[in-house]
Parts: structure tokens; sequence; C-alpha cells
């Protein structure tokens, strides 16, 4: 492993790993700590400006002899967390300080070639030869989704620095754009909209029977006490939405 500077391109540090092939690299976010992995299933942990060894551990080498060993690696946002793909369709969850196993990530068909943390460290996303996109809880190792993304290998992925997105690069020849939120948290979220429409729906109405006129229920509503945010915005926009002249229907077209 060589590392160089990045403005001159002058060499800095030179480390001998000493064993299989070298198969990925990753920088913490802090640059103090390199983590590198080989063909032969090792995972070592550097520190960058030493070049020392700090951890080594061992982990599934995979059959196929190709795509074998240790195949991507992603420290997470705050450098307590290292995510290892594996050959053998296993991603692996350290604890930096001293690569103990938090918790393995099982249910990949094939290798994982790709593995990006969101910017908050809440979501795993992984990616590979099963081309499926994966979303993980990294805290409670749950799986969050599953998609079949691609018709080709998955090589790359990465978030947007706010977090809202992934973008997924594969060996179809495309690069995709998703929603990372997990399609559990927007079926909630949805559920409860519906919900809290359903409960301030009668009150709406009740308050119309009173008055016609938009204008005096919405100060109603405005003055109701129990009323939270969202309850409030509910009930204006079934405010709105009754207050929207008809459209009258058009002319046929001939």
């Amino acid at each position: 492993i060589r590392i160089l500077d990045a403005a001159t391109l002058a060499g800095r540090l030179e480390i001998e790993i000493g064993v299989g092939k070298l198969s990925t690299l990753a920088w913490s976010g802090d640059g103090r700590l390199l983590a590198s992995g080989t063909n032969g299933a090792d995972l070592f942990l550097w520190d960058a400006e030493s070049g020392a060894q700090l951890a080594h551990v061992k982990g599934s080498t995979g059959m196929d002899e190709r795509w074998r060993g240790l195949l991507s690696a992603a420290f997470s946002p705050d450098n307590t967390l290292l995510a290892a793909g594996w050959g053998g369709a296993q991603v692996s969850l350290y604890r930096v300080s001293d690569l103990t196993l938090v918790r393995s990530l099982t249910g990949h068909a094939q290798q994982v070639f790709a593995v990006a943390w969101s910017p908050d460290g809440r979501l795993l996303a992984l990616g590979g030869r099963d081309n499926h996109l994966r979303l993980w809880n990294p805290d409670t190792g749950g799986l969050l989704l599953d998609v079949d993304a691609h018709e080709d290998y998955i090589f790359s992925l990465a978030f947007t620095p706010d977090g809202r997105r992934l973008v997924t690069g594969s060996g179809d020849g495309t690069v995709r754009l998703w929603d990372s939120a997990p399609a559990s948290v927007r079926w909630k979220e949805r559920a409860v909209a519906r919900r809290t429409r359903e409960r301030i729906a009668p009150m709406v109405a009740a308050l119309f029977a009173e008055t016609s006129e938009p204008a005096r229920v919405a100060e109603r509503i405005e003055s109701l006490p129990g009323l939270g945010p969202e309850d409030r915005r509910t009930a204006w926009n079934l405010v709105l939405e009754r207050a929207r002249p008809v459209e009258p229907p058009g002319e046929p077209q001939r």
C-alpha cells in the first residue's frame, strides 16, 4: 500500500501487507485509520500516519476464485464501526477500536461488492453480484429494503450529502437514483397521515355545517384547543379542498 501526497503525488508512506493480493481500501472519515482487505479474506487496520498495524481479522473467503476475500469496506460516519463485505456473501460490522465483530448481516445471495453508509449513520446500503440493493439498520441488523435494482452486478453505491437519495452503478451500464427512505418508513408515514385525516375530517365537516364560509372555518380551526401542528395542517388542507371551485366539465372533444 502506498500513501501519496494529494497535491504533489510524492510518496509519504509504504505499507507491506505481507499476505495475499490487495482487494479493497477504506479511509476513516478523520483520515487517521486505513482499512485494507485481501483476496485471502484478511482485514487489516492500519495507522495512516505511521503505517503501524493496529488489528487483523480473518473473514469469509467464498467459493468463487474470481470474487473472493474482502471485496468492500467502509467506515461509519462517526468512525466507530467498519462494514466489510466478504466473498462468502456476508457483511460483517466490526468495532473499529479492536475489530471485534458486532454483528453479521446475512441473506445476500452472492458476493457484496459495494458498501455505503448514510451521512447520519442510520442506514447501511449494500449491493453486489445478485443485482439487489439492500438497506439495513446497522444498529439492529434489520433488513429495511430489498430491491432487484439492476440487470447486472452492482459495483458502486453512494448517498447524496443530505442522505435522502442513493445512487447505484451497475455492470448493466446504468446509474440509478433511489429514494433512500425505506419503503416501510414511507408506508408508516402514509398510514399515520391517513389516520389523521380520518380523525380530523368529521370535525371539519361539523364546522362547515355551522357556516359555509371557508375563512370562518379556518378561523375556528386556529382557535380550537388540543390540536397539534399535523392536526391543524390536515384540517387546513381539508378546508382548502372544500374551498376550491369545482371546474365545470369541458366541451367533449370531437
